[in-house]
């Protein structure tokens, strides 16, 4: 701040000191004998602030270092000066903690060959993947001929190092219950994937993201392992997400699937025409489903464990009670056809109460939503008003610590809204 004192009938003691404070602070001292000699002072300071100008720039010099700053105007010439960054300056390397990445040009291009050798690979899994391909190896079990058709696959893909890798993936880490929990998604969701392909997906995302924040961005320490995990966890949350919503599709068409197949057998058909029509009459995904329910019986599988077996496969809760059904009236008989369509009525009943459930605790969840995106919100609008203010929380360490606090409190709470808000069925 710029001061500009005035002394008035000031001893030569304590005009001195007036000039010494104007000379730390970039102004001027004055002295006034009267009121016409302060008026003309008051005139020359207004002329003084009003010929000044303040130039605010956001410089991307490290804290610490030597800063060289040059202006210039048109008709006034230009001006130099060697200052020095505010800040502590903190050299490259000498943080404590964490996993050190490779500095240099020659580490940054190892690194972006690395991350783009695994990206490629997985590009070239996703448009190479067959569908006819993953038909055979889903028959194959049930085939006399499974060893011809491993040939058969094995001379037209041409097996090369990375299919091998795959399939040491899978012996190695195939008996943990997560890779078991991520083939049975990917079987959900049916996608052409293997699941050791979807591992190293995933591990080629989080090294991409996370070399993006460590390199490209500049962030490191816990923001790079933040976009590490995000990075690992997206290919599987898509996973998620697509067997969530072809399951949704499923339970859907569950109760006109019932219908056809309880009209069928009114009209004389048996089960396994029944299901047969289901292919035909049905729409995606309960179409494909019944038509490898049909492949397996086919394949002299028994009726009930295909059934069986589509059920575990779709994590359908309603279909269990078909199969219930099914294999109650396959040991004490009745009517086939009245217990389907009194499933399908039951099925009915509870998605209308589902959805009425839904409603009623819409409030609930809209309100979680709105909690929990309030902060974030909140945050980028006061960074895009004043990043300063915003900044100390990602430069400090008390500031960090308030962060992780944070969203752990948030996490907590998120669960917390989530327990009230939903039910068991």
């Amino acid at each position: 701040m710029t001061v500009y004192p005035i002394g008035i009938a000031t001893d030569p003691n304590a005009q001195s000191a007036l000039d010494q404070l104007a000379s730390a602070t970039g102004g001027t001292a004055s002295q006034a004998t009267d009121s016409t000699a302060l008026s003309a002072i008051y005139t020359q300071i207004s002329a003084d602030l009003g010929s000044s100008y303040t130039y605010m720039y956001q410089s991307a010099t490290p804290p610490g270092a030597p800063l060289k700053l040059q202006l210039s105007a048109k008709g006034y010439g230009s001006a130099t000066e060697d200052l020095t960054a505010p800040g502590k300056f903190v050299p490259v390397g000498t943080s404590s903690g964490g996993l050190k990445l490779p500095d240099g040009s020659a580490g940054r291009v190892l690194m972006a060959a690395i991350v783009g050798l695994f990206v490629l690979f997985a590009m070239v899994l996703l448009l190479s993947a067959r569908p006819d391909v993953i038909v055979h190896k889903r028959i194959a079990p049930y085939t006399e001929t499974k060893r011809a058709v491993v040939t058969e696959d094995s001379g037209e893909a041409r097996i090369s190092l990375l299919h091998q890798l795959f399939i040491s993936t899978e012996r190695i880490i195939g008996s943990m219950n997560f890779w078991k929990s991520m083939s049975a998604r990917l079987e959900q969701a049916d996608l052409p994937l293997r699941t050791a392909e979807l591992f190293y997906i995933q591990m080629a995302s989080a090294m991409l993201l996370g070399f993006i924040m460590a390199f490209v961005l500049g962030h490191r320490g816990i923001f790079a392992l933040g976009a590490v995990i995000v990075g690992g966890l997206a290919p599987a949350f898509y996973v998620r997400m697509k067997a969530k919503k072809r399951l949704s599709l499923f339970e859907n068409q569950l109760p006109e699937t019932l219908i056809t197949m309880a009209a069928s057998l009114k009209a004389g058909h048996a089960f396994n025409q029944a299901v047969a029509m289901c292919v035909q009459e049905g729409a995606e995904p309960t179409a494909k489903e019944f038509s490898r329910v049909v492949a397996e019986i086919q394949l002299g599988a028994q009726s009930e464990a295909a059934l069986e077996a589509m059920a575990v496969r779709m994590n359908s809760y309603n279909f269990g009670f078909v199969v219930m059904a099914v294999n109650i009236q396959r040991t004490v008989g009745g009517s086939l056809a009245d217990i389907l369509d009194m499933v399908s009525d039951t099925v009915r009943q509870r998605q209308q109460f589902e959805k009425k459930v839904k409603a009623l605790t819409a409030q609930g969840r809209m309100s979680a939503y709105v909690l929990i995106a309030m902060p974030f919100l909140m945050g980028l609008a006061i960074f895009a008003l004043n990043p300063s203010y915003m900044s100390i929380l990602f430069t400090s360490s008390i500031g960090k610590v308030m962060v992780a606090g944070s969203l752990v409190m948030m996490g907590i709470g998120s669960m917390i809204i989530k327990k009230i808000v939903s039910f068991k069925e």
